[in-house]
């Protein structure tokens, strides 16, 4: 799919263009995810993933956070790591990805990931 200067104006955000994906092509396969297995893989259409973002977005406005509030988002490359990411831009948020990998003990103030989120 090509994208058109008129697609750019109609679409100003990442949110806005997959919103428009949702309504012109709901049923359409979006997201892949291998599960582990030759045939356990599960599928995602356009209007499953922002079911699935939306429950997220809505767990994200009940913790009452400021708009623009950064979100840590420690997680493999997955289709979930997609949907929690629309879902932090479906509330205003914005995502702190790290990409390294991190060995960390959560009872430990000093632990890495304590450093990457303060």
């Amino acid at each position: 799919m090509s994208t058109t200067t008129n697609d750019k104006e109609k679409h100003s955000t990442l949110i806005d263009a997959f919103l428009g994906q949702v309504y012109e092509t709901p049923d359409r396969r979006f997201m892949t995810q291998p599960l582990g297995g030759a045939d356990n893989i599960k599928y995602w259409t356009f209007q499953e993933t922002c079911t699935e973002a939306k429950k997220m977005a809505a767990y994200l406005t009940s913790l009452n956070l400021p708009p623009g509030s950064s979100i840590a988002l420690c997680s493999k490359n997955c289709a979930w790591w997609i949907m929690a990411d629309l879902a932090i831009q479906m509330v205003c948020c914005c995502s702190c990805v790290a990409r390294a990998r991190i060995d960390f003990d959560s009872n430990q103030s000093h632990s890495p990931i304590n450093r990457l989120v303060t």
